[in-house]
């Protein structure tokens, strides 16, 4: 059974059971031998293996199982032996652990480079047959006929190798007994094959008797590229024989099947027109990008893979995809960014990407504050685009792929260094955020504060509305913040925010009336308003009266005023401010007040959730009078 991934586990789907007492041992091929697994077997009954349908789970093989070349396929494969009996297998499934992003072969045979048979003698003469063993024709070929064991032919790669094939010309294969060797160039010498050399060209004794491939397992030693008759450097395969042909063996063409080499440390990855991307090689090129076939995430070798480069050395940071449709042109782009610099991929596919700096002043300071999110475009309803929101070293922003715009204005304090609510630059690369499609709203923990350790902030941009709202969350022992969110899928597909605190708790999000058992406190307060708009800034005025409109529901409204951004005390310099009142009998509420003289006036709306969904105001009337006095 061959995977792309090493494996802790199988299912075998049984369609006709096994009768016969035995037992399954599991084999990993770890580079160099078949080794044993420790197996449950939950495919066996009364003794019986392969009894019914059942897994059978070894421990996790990520850091043991190793890549091998075996009917044309180059996977991690395990060998399951039945002791005794037999059994009809109609499906399997396998799982895989957690582990490191695999490069396995992407499929595609190669053709060598160079190909040269060497006569030895008093000139040791090295014939070349590159063109021979790669133009797909039987009428040109390398020529082995009668081929003494004292000769050898090497074959050149531009990149090592797991396998080499052999297609022989028709009727023109080997009949001789012998054994075929093949060694690499270790650097300082030629190196042999380990036992575990496989010739898939062999009839019994006989070599190139049929065509077929050759292969090895991962070489112990690595492998180093060499010149042979020229100044051109390749990995060469020496190949050579125990003894000599016979008089008629012809090779019509030659192929590699390279062996990927293992992927460097990338920082992130993102997912664009269906390739895995990965971002920032951080033993290497900073600010380098590899991508995957196209629906191979574990391919990053061939044609079809590649890399981009953006920019200077400095690393990649943070990167999203977005879908948008303009008119009758949809297009996919990629927002990649470095800490002050923002870059956009476009295109449909590798061969036509164009990779664009389109800002080099905006960057992002904190990896985790990138989100995709969906918004309405303008005033209908059911027109949507995305955008990607994240944090800059100024504040947030906000991109469709085109400009970068602004959206900090609101909460400009978190962002300024002479605010004691500043986000303190040991803080900033922490941020953490999401998108919440159930609010449509792109939700952000930062840490606020010289002595932040942790987030102690939530802060909500809603997307409909186009401000941002401060989320205070509390249990019964006081300040509960969270410092992480997450979307999460149920197995029908409904989608659920979840988030977690510092003592370890996870909540479910925006569901039910209360947060950790504690009631939810709402509140609405007004900008300081000028109510005079005769003589703005000169002339004060008095709130008479005050009238409220509201959704009917259970719940009680307090009404807090402040004038000139003092509290206002009720009965103290004849002030007379609103009372609580109750939002389940009317859509409205009217109370005379005495609020001032004042220049400046705000009023803030309270409400304790316990039962109901929450707060709803829509709409406030005041009625002032102004203060004839001019002061």
């Amino acid at each position: 059974m061959g995977f792309y991934r090493p494996l802790q586990g199988a299912k075998l789907y049984i369609a006709t059971a096994n009768t016969s007492a035995s037992t399954i041992t599991v084999d990993e091929w770890n580079g160099s031998n078949w080794a044993v697994l420790a197996t449950t077997d939950n495919t066996k009954s009364g003794g019986i293996a392969l009894a019914q349908t059942g897994t059978i789970t070894w421990p996790s093989t990520k850091d043991t199982s190793k890549l091998r070349y075996i009917s044309g396929l180059s996977l991690y494969w395990y060998q399951f032996t039945l002791s005794a009996g037999s059994a009809s297998v109609y499906y399997a499934t396998v799982d895989a652990p957690m582990q490191s992003i695999k490069n396995i072969w992407d499929g595609v045979k190669v053709k060598p480079s160079k190909l040269l048979r060497y006569i030895p003698g008093a000139s040791s003469v090295y014939q070349d047959f590159t063109d021979d063993v790669i133009d797909e024709l039987n009428t040109t070929y390398l020529d082995l006929s009668s081929a003494s064991n004292t000769e050898a032919i090497y074959i050149g790669f531009t990149s090592p190798q797991q396998a080499i094939e052999f297609i022989l010309k028709p009727e023109s294969e080997n009949t001789n007994a012998s054994t075929m060797n093949q060694f690499a160039w270790s650097g300082s010498a030629w190196v042999g094959a380990p036992t575990t050399f496989t010739d898939g060209t062999k009839n019994g004794s006989v070599t190139l008797n049929k065509s077929g491939v050759i292969s090895w397992p991962n070489p112990t030693n690595a492998e180093f590229t060499k010149t042979i008759s020229d100044e051109v450097p390749l990995y060469y395969y020496s190949i050579s024989f125990s003894s000599i042909l016979d008089g008629d063996v012809k090779i019509a063409e030659i192929r590699g099947i390279p062996r990927p080499k293992p992927l460097s440390n990338y920082s992130f990855s993102e997912t664009f027109q269906n390739r895995l991307f990965l971002f920032d090689e951080k033993n290497g090129e900073r600010n380098k990008a590899i991508y995957s076939g196209a629906n191979t995430p574990d391919i990053f070798n061939g044609a079809d893979s590649g890399q981009l480069y953006f920019g200077d050395k400095n690393k990649l940071v943070a990167a999203k995809t977005l879908y948008n449709v303009f008119r009758t042109f949809a297009a996919e782009q990629l927002i990649i960014t470095k800490t002050n610099e923002t870059w956009r991929v476009s295109g449909n596919g590798p061969e036509n990407w164009e990779n664009y700096r389109i800002s080099s002043n905006i960057g992002c300071v904190a990896p985790l504050s990138m989100a995709a999110c969906e918004v309405s475009d303008g005033a209908e309803e059911g027109i949507k685009r995305q955008v990607v929101i994240w944090q800059s070293d100024k504040g947030f922003v906000i991109t469709d792929g085109a400009a970068i715009i602004p959206i900090s204005n609101d909460i400009r304090c978190y962002f300024d260094p002479n605010d004691s609510r500043y986000i303190p630059t040991t803080r900033q690369a922490r941020t953490v955020a999401w998108f919440d499609p159930y609010t449509r709203s792109y939700k952000a923990l930062i840490s606020s504060g010289s002595t932040a350790t942790y987030h102690n902030i939530e802060l909500e941009y809603s997307l409909e509305h186009k401000e941002w709202t401060k989320i205070y969350r509390a249990d019964a022992s006081g300040a509960d913040p969270l410092q992480c969110g997450f979307q999460v899928f149920s197995t029908d597909g409904t989608g659920y925010t979840y988030g977690g605190n510092t003592k370890g708790f996870m909540y479910r999000l925006e569901h039910g009336a209360t947060f950790a058992g504690t009631n939810i406190t709402n509140k609405i307060q007004t900008k300081d308003l000028i109510l005079d708009a005769q003589v703005p800034l000169f002339r004060k005025s008095t709130v008479k009266f005050l009238r409220t409109a509201h959704k009917k529901k259970t719940g009680t409204v307090t009404v807090a005023h402040y004038g000139d951004q003092v509290l206002t005390v009720d009965g103290t310099s004849n002030q007379a401010v609103p009372d609580a009142f109750s939002t389940a009998s009317t859509p409205y509420n009217t109370q005379s007040t005495a609020l001032g003289p004042f220049l400046f006036h705000s009023f803030l709306f309270t409400s304790v959730t316990s039962t109901s969904d929450g707060m709803e105001l829509s709409g406030l009337a005041i009625y002032s009078e102004p203060y004839t006095a001019m002061r």
